[in-house]
């Protein structure tokens, strides 16, 4: 048994460096050399602070909900999913805040390569469920789920707001 958590922890900082490098890969090939952070104007700026104080506070809505769900028994043997899932509702709260106001693309981000790469993330996390669910591994597929999920409701909001803003340039 020593060997198998031994196993799972290198495995584990393997697939943490493998993400770090891929993320990195990803902001590089999205904003250029030497540009590590977006940069945004003052609108953006309070635009994000907005988003935030709305991502805020539905984390904490959706954390009393998780937590009043566990009191009454409803998912009590899955805390953690109802837990990653407050998490997640925040976190969407806010990028969706972001999206609307014109605050999500930073002014040296090329939009276009950002979507790639998130519909690469969104397609990769429900190849990972299905392979999970095919193949009957046993494994929990929750949080590539739950991931996946995100990141489709950030595209399809990204999607709106391109319309929202091509339908007012017409007008």
């Amino acid at each position: 048994m020593r060997y198998m958590n031994t196993f799972y922890i290198i495995g584990l900082l393997v697939g943490l460096v493998f993400g770090l490098i891929l993320a990195a890969l990803a902001v590089r090939f999205c904003r250029g050399r030497g540009n590590w952070r977006s940069k945004y104007d003052e609108r953006q700026k309070i635009a994000i602070g907005k988003a935030y104080r709305d991502g805020f506070w539905a984390l904490l809505a959706a954390g009393a909900v998780a937590f009043v769900l566990y009191e009454l028994g409803v998912f009590e043997n899955h805390v953690d999913v109802m837990m990653v899932t407050a998490g997640f509702i925040g976190l969407e709260v806010y990028v969706v805040g972001c999206i609307m106001r014109d605050a999500y693309i930073g002014l040296n981000d090329n939009a276009k390569r950002w979507t790639i790469i998130l519909a690469a993330a969104a397609v990769l996390n429900g190849i990972i469920v299905a392979v999970n669910i095919v193949n009957h591994t046993g494994q929990t597929v929750w949080i590539n789920l739950i991931a996946g999920i995100f990141v489709m409701i950030a595209l399809a909001a990204y999607f709106i707001r391109t319309l929202m803003v091509k339908r007012s340039e017409n007008e």
